[in-house]
């Protein structure tokens, strides 16, 4: 998505930098033993004193198989904990700054909870914790978390901790700690004059003196809980709901029909996964733009830019999400390489052929900056890619993996294979993908799959070089057990037209 992109890889690139092996950080379980199931927030914003007051009521499980005496938390490192009980119970805690033990300066508040009795396995406990915060985001460490609580615009990203993350100060805990599906309820009280938006279902908002409080619920299991307070104006258009900033409404009205256009493209394609209601909330320049589970945090550029347009078709892509394990997620192929894929798609049925292939170059010149900073790229496999940490290849390489695949089986047939993956009853794999492509390509694929989804060393010659995706397919067709005319009875519809990619 880009679900951190932006935010994620200048951690990655910190953490490097930093001297850290990359293949070393995710030795252990990403997922901690006690696991979030449910919060339910409430928050009343002071932005001129640049504070909130939370009260959060966490419900967590023990999912293991021994019971758990000790429950770690993070918490934004500006908190000030005032309570943390546990209903019907007693509890204590620890309350200590520290920082990510890859990243030192990269600091939360640490609560390290321990219940009167020990979680046993199956079983769930309820925190309730009462605390302020004063936001100032994280610039200084990554520079588009700039979350802050201000009276012109007012931001909070899971990124920052401004709930409770359930995990310890190492970054595979912190970063499965964001990504954890839970159900919430959100209830943000603020200055009337300020609209806030979320991207949960929106239940009854009501005044209360000077003041109003909003009212959200998740749409089912989400791993996102944003939340910005701004004088908004609401754009309603194209079945979309754009939250947008003073004097950028026409350029919302613009956005929503290319957004309306570019939905339609999707749906044409796999469906209708990411119905119903539809949000895109404004964010600041330099803030960074973010997917969550039918909503997007858009910087205001592509509000008055047309050649930002792509980035929104990107985020969009995200709605129609590959459910896989959290080992393949790192990958970021399932996720990343497909948005990728339909980001140039809709680009090419929107904006032409001359803004695609500009897009598919881009591409090729990312993958040449990230190979030539990480030169164990060249030979990794896609699989490979979650343990070395390499997954930003997969928005080059893992997108040109499926540009390659359309034009060698047609758009239709990749389409087939991405419903097969998009399937809600089954859990995608790297073997899941390759049969659904044999299953479409009876022996033509062969090459290509060894060449892209095996050893990676002729797809990286393939992305240093000069020809298209369609030359590449030509050149998998020449070199086929099965012949031209087999391949045609087997792909009876024209192949699509893809645009020759030169660097």
């Amino acid at each position: 998505m880009r679900h951190h992109t932006l935010i994620l890889a200048h951690l990655l690139v910190l953490w490097v930098a930093c001297g850290q092996p990359a293949a070393e950080a995710m030795t252990e379980d990403p997922q901690t033993m006690a696991v979030p199931l449910r919060y339910d927030l409430s928050i009343v914003i002071e932005p001129k004193e640049g504070e909130a007051r939370v009260r959060a009521r966490v419900t967590i499980r023990n999912p293991g198989i021994s019971p758990i005496s000790s429950i770690s938390l993070l918490l934004y490192r500006l908190s000030s904990v005032e309570s943390l009980t546990v209903p019907g119970s007693e509890a204590s805690f620890s309350d200590q700054l520290v920082g990510l033990r890859e990243f030192p300066n990269f600091q939360f508040r640490r609560l390290q909870v321990s219940p009167r009795e020990p979680v046993r396995p199956g079983q769930a406990i309820v925190l309730d914790i009462k605390y302020t915060i004063a936001l100032r985001g994280y610039a200084e460490v990554l520079p588009y978390l700039k979350d802050s609580i201000d009276p012109g615009y007012t931001l909070f990203r899971p990124e920052t901790a401004y709930y409770p993350l359930v995990g310890g100060n190492r970054w595979a805990e912190y970063l499965a700690a964001q990504a954890q599906p839970v159900d919430y309820t959100l209830s943000v009280d603020a200055p009337a004059g300020l609209a806030v938006a979320s991207g949960g279902r929106r239940l009854e908002s009501g005044p209360v003196g000077e003041r109003v409080i909003h009212r959200f619920a998740s749409r089912g299991k989400s791993s996102r809980m944003d939340i910005a307070v701004a004088p908004f104006e609401q754009v309603e258009q194209e079945g979309l709901l754009v939250h947008v900033l003073p004097g950028h409404a026409a350029g919302a009205r613009r956005l929503a029909v290319q957004l309306g256009a570019a939905r339609h493209y999707f749906q044409s394609r796999l469906g209708d996964v990411a119905g119903g209601e539809f949000q895109v909330i404004e964010v600041p320049a330099g803030f960074g733009s973010q997917a969550g589970d039918g909503y997007l945090l858009q910087e205001s550029a592509a509000f008055t830019d047309a050649a930002s347009l792509h980035e929104l078709f990107h985020e969009l892509a995200h709605g129609w999400r590959i459910s896989t394990s959290s080992d393949l997620a790192r990958t970021r192929w399932f996720d990343e390489a497909v948005a990728t894929y339909l980001e140039l798609g809709a680009t090419r049925a929107l904006q032409g052929d001359e803004a695609a292939t500009a897009l598919a170059n881009g591409l090729r010149a990312r993958f040449a900056k990230v190979l030539s900073k990480r030169p164990e790229l060249g030979g990794a496999s896609f699989r490979e890619y979650g343990t070395l940490e390499l997954g930003d290849a997969s928005y080059s390489k893992g997108a040109w993996s499926l540009l390659v695949m359309e034009q060698l089986m047609g758009e239709a047939a990749v389409d087939q294979v991405l419903r097969g993956l998009l399937a809600r009853d089954k859990v995608a794999s790297f073997d899941a993908l390759e049969d659904e492509v044999r299953a479409r390509c009876r022996g033509v694929c062969d090459a290509f799959l060894r060449d892209w989804f095996g050893n990676g060393k002729a797809s990286t010659e393939f992305m240093l070089g000069r020809e298209s995706a369609a030359e590449l397919a030509e050149r998998y067709r020449r070199t086929s057990s099965t012949d031209q005319a087999s391949h045609r009875a087997v792909f009876p519809q024209p192949l699509a037209t893809q645009p020759a990619a030169q660097p």
